[in-house]
């Protein structure tokens, strides 16, 4: 008997841990793909890395240098960028911090917008979708 008593309260202990560990991590069946974190564990990557992530968009800035220039002033400096990450890989939902109306904006938005491969990013070990910053300087 004390031992049915004793299986019968490890079982039920071990019942209810279960269920709250699954309350505390995202389950990739329930989780709402549309929710967009800001901290995670894991970042996105770009593919290629950091280096490619720089030169493809310096080259997207150079290519276009000639309208940015015709913009003037208004895209001379520091532009800074929000974009979210998707669980799929694809980058969008561009929204420029600073220098929102200028060319330099436009540019960097358009390259955002179109990159894929991206690695996801990833929380409690589960693919996530996160906001990433950039600043983009011109000249």
């Amino acid at each position: 008997m004390r031992r049915l008593l004793t299986l019968l309260i490890l079982g039920c202990a071990l019942h209810t841990y279960a269920q709250k560990a699954d309350t505390l991590l995202i389950s990739p069946h329930t989780q709402d793909r549309t929710q967009i974190l800001r901290k995670v564990d894991t970042l996105p990557v770009y593919p290629g890395g950091a280096q490619a992530w720089v030169r493809d968009l310096k080259s997207a800035v150079k290519r276009n240098s000639a309208s940015i220039d015709d913009d003037g002033i208004a895209s001379m400096g520091e532009c800074e960028l929000e974009f979210v990450v998707w669980y799929d890989g694809t980058a969008g939902n561009v929204r420029a911090l600073t220098m929102g109306n200028s060319r330099l904006a436009e540019v960097a938005a358009d390259f955002i917008n179109h990159t894929k491969g991206w690695i996801p990013a990833k929380q409690h070990g589960i693919v996530v979708n996160t906001y990433l910053k950039v600043k983009v300087k011109y000249p």
